[in-house]
Formats: structure tokens, C-alpha cells, sequence
């Protein structure tokens, strides 16, 4: 289990960088996440995406600050319910917090090597992060268990042999109250499923979702 608490206190924040320079200010920014405060809750959200996140780049501080992340989602204070910069809707800081590790992941998977190097050093510690969101995949929250399981099925579909491993095991719950999911994540994921079933002959786990999977699977080969 991540110690959220201990990576704050230990981890050299003033040696680290950010996407505008030295990260000394992370630590109060990332405390701001739990003080159930909505106007510091947006600004510790939109830290998160445009500093540590800057350009869709890695950098030192971000992999630190996502394990921060990953160990508060169990904390009540992350059901506080806020409007993020750039939603329409209130929704709970747990789910702020979900999408944003969603980023973190995409960035560090879709990086080509070379390309961002902090990206290629975090790589091998994503697995780190996955027990936490896949912790979330019962969550009292609706909206909370399907970002859970979107973020999820980003790092599940990365070609490392420790994400794939667990792929069997989490089909039952990606595949889990299809009615949650918009039409897109529907879609994305009767995908990206069809592809590990071809893969990793997960048929005997697919069949149970066939009722809407199948058809969702079907509809996109143009197939009756």
C-alpha cells in the first residue's frame, strides 16, 4: 500500500522538476487536493494537469506526485464534491484525481523512447499505481468506478508483462455495469477486449459480457 503521508515528507521536492522549473511547491499543491475547499481543490487539480503534466510531458516531480495521488483515494476527504475548471458538472475529487493518473499513464505509455526520458524512467513504476485505481473499481461513487475502470483498462492495455498478467483477473470488472459507460468508452473498450481476447484467449471470461460486448464488437466490424 501506498503511505501518501511519507511520500510527501520524504521525497526531495526542492531537487525535483516540474513543467515550469524546480518542484519545491508541489507539496502544497498536493495538500490542497484534500482540504475540501473548492476553489483550492480546482487550483491543486489544474496544477496537477497544466505543471506537473506540462505539455503532456513527464517530469521528476510528476511520477512522485502520482503515487501522492494513487495513496489518497481512499481517503474520505476525496469524495468532496467540486466543479473542475472546464466541467459543466460537480463531481467528486476522487474522480478528478482518477482522471488525472488516466493522464499520467497515457503520457508514459504513449512516449516513444528517447522522446521524454523521465517518461521512460517512470515506465517501469506504473505498476505501482494500478492497485489503487483498480481499488476504486467498487467505489460507492458511480462516476468514480467507471474512471476507475478507464484508467485502468489504459494501463492494462500497455505492453509490459505485469499488466498483462493481470488482464484476466480485471475483465470481470472492466466489463461491469455496461450501463455506466457512455456510448465512446463502450466502444473503447469492446476494442481494446477484442484485442487482448485475440491475444491471450480470454474467451471464456468475455462470454459472460457477450450480451452488449458482442454487439458492440460487431457494430464497429460493420457486421449484423
Amino acid at each position: 500500500m501506498i503511505n501518501a503521508q511519507e511520500i510527501l515528507a520524504e521525497t526531495d521536492w526542492a531537487g525535483l522538476e516540474h513543467g515550469h522549473g524546480p518542484a519545491g511547491d508541489v507539496p502544497e499543491r498536493l495538500r490542497a487536493l484534500l482540504s475540501e475547499d473548492a476553489a483550492q481543490v480546482d487550483a491543486a487539480i489544474t496544477f496537477l494537469h497544466h505543471t506537473l503534466l506540462f505539455e503532456q510531458l513527464v517530469h521528476s516531480a510528476t511520477l512522485p506526485a502520482a503515487r501522492y495521488v494513487a495513496g489518497v483515494l481512499t481517503d474520505s476527504r476525496t469524495a468532496f464534491v467540486f466543479t473542475e475548471t472546464g466541467e459543466d458538472a460537480p463531481q467528486p475529487v476522487r474522480r478528478s484525481l482518477l482522471n488525472w493518473l488516466d493522464r499520467v499513464a497515457a503520457a508514459i505509455l504513449l512516449n516513444d523512447e528517447g522522446e521524454n526520458p523521465e517518461a521512460d524512467d517512470a515506465r517501469p513504476h506504473l505498476i505501482e499505481l494500478y492497485p489503487a485505481v483498480a481499488g476504486r473499481f467498487t467505489d460507492d461513487l458511480p462516476g468514480v468506478r467507471v474512471m476507475a475502470r478507464m484508467t485502468a483498462l489504459t494501463m492494462l492495455d500497455a505492453d509490459l508483462p505485469e499488466f498483462t498478467a493481470l488482464r484476466s483477473a480485471a475483465v470481470p470488472s472492466l466489463t461491469a455495469e455496461p450501463e455506466l459507460l457512455s456510448e465512446d468508452e463502450r466502444e473503447v473498450l469492446a476494442i481494446l477486449l477484442e484485442e487482448w481476447q485475440e491475444a491471450e484467449k480470454l474467451d471464456a471470461l468475455l462470454a459472460g459480457s457477450e450480451s452488449w460486448l458482442s454487439r458492440t464488437i460487431k457494430r464497429f466490424r460493420g457486421r449484423p
